[in-house]
């Protein structure tokens, strides 16, 4: 595949995922209540692992497996790579903001046409943060 290809496919992929995101949270329901507060938090390394590598990995099924349920199913019926091969995406676990089971984290894609600084969001389900958004920075 080349260059171009790949990139109008990583395009395609961020696209897909930015409308998976866009779906959900369109769909989470918001009711009336307290707003939970926000803290400074830090990422379990594990966590921060699992979602470095499954999002840079060409295995879709990895990649669904961090993806929360709400978004795991459209994200399927797609299936495209999230990063292009030989990008590498860091997690600044340390910069971790919480609200309830609802977080946010920096990242940074190193390579490819999406190279730069995003903030991934996180929803904790069963004990373990899974990937319910994406928001490229400034």
């Amino acid at each position: 595949m080349t260059a171009v290809g790949r990139a109008r496919r990583f395009a395609g992929a961020a696209v897909t995922i930015s409308l998976v995101i866009t779906t959900a949270a369109c769909t989470k329901s918001s009711a009336p209540s307290t707003a939970p507060k926000v803290s400074e938090s830090t990422l379990p390394p594990a966590d921060a692992t699992r979602l470095q590598h499954a999002l840079a990995s060409d295995n879709i099924d990895a990649v669904a497996a961090v993806l929360a349920p709400e978004v795991r199913a459209t994200y399927l019926k797609h299936a495209l790579r999230v990063l292009p091969g030989g990008a590498q995406l860091d997690i600044d676990a340390t910069k971790m903001r919480v609200a309830g089971d609802t977080a946010t984290v920096p990242a940074t894609v190193q390579g490819g046409p999406d190279a730069g600084s995003w903030l991934l969001v996180l929803e904790k389900q069963n004990g373990e943060w899974l990937l319910i958004g994406t928001e490229k920075q400034p």
